[in-house]
């Protein structure tokens, strides 16, 4: 990407299957602060449907890979730069490893850097809704517990999701969802 801008700033991949994006605007975010850049461009574009297996072989095989076949490629761009007022107000994320074998593509890193098995999506999207649904708005609690802030006081809550049902579950128990949490929905909905 920066060939083809044509630039000579400073570039960097940020590697984290669907959470690539919203580290890059993490990462972008906190070279601002530490006065490492001033405007960083943050793109990404995502093809999960090579990831799809299209000839499942029997019914267990099609089970292990329903939740690919709702992924939709995308691409998006962003330019983070300092304000006065507003802006990105806090950042927090969760990660529970103990969980990574219930969905994924294995393959690309150093565990399967080759053969096509691994380069499949699979995953158990009860149990994966099932942990979804354990941690519930920690992350989101954490946030206002920092800032100070009640739910009235934000005007868009970020998430990353795949579905409108999992984004209307995560807004359960808060006020309506549909008023403030705003998905990253792939095409395919």
């Amino acid at each position: 990407m920066q060939d083809q801008l044509g630039s000579q700033a400073y570039a960097l991949d940020v590697t984290n299957a669907c959470n690539s994006f919203v580290n890059g605007i993490d990462t972008a975010r906190a070279m601002i602060m530490a006065g490492w850049a001033t405007r960083p461009l943050v793109v990404t574009g995502e093809t999960p449907s090579r990831a799809v297996r299209r000839d499942p072989a029997g019914p267990a095989r099609f089970r292990d890979a329903f939740a690919g076949y709702t992924f939709g490629d995308a691409g998006a761009a962003v330019v983070l730069e300092t304000v006065h007022r507003g802006g990105i107000l806090d950042v927090d994320s969760e990660t529970h490893s103990e969980h990574w074998r219930l969905g994924g593509i294995a393959g690309g890193g150093s565990r399967h850097p080759r053969g096509d098995e691994h380069t499949y999506f699979h995953g158990d999207g009860r149990a994966l809704r099932e942990v979804f649904e354990k941690v519930g708005t920690s992350v989101l609690d954490r946030v206002r517990h920092r800032t100070g802030l009640d739910w009235d006081d934000l005007r868009y809550v970020l998430v990353q999701q795949v579905s409108r049902h999992g984004c209307a579950e995560d807004g359960r128990g808060t006020r309506s969802a549909e008023a403030w949490m705003h998905c990253a929905l792939g095409p395919k909905q």
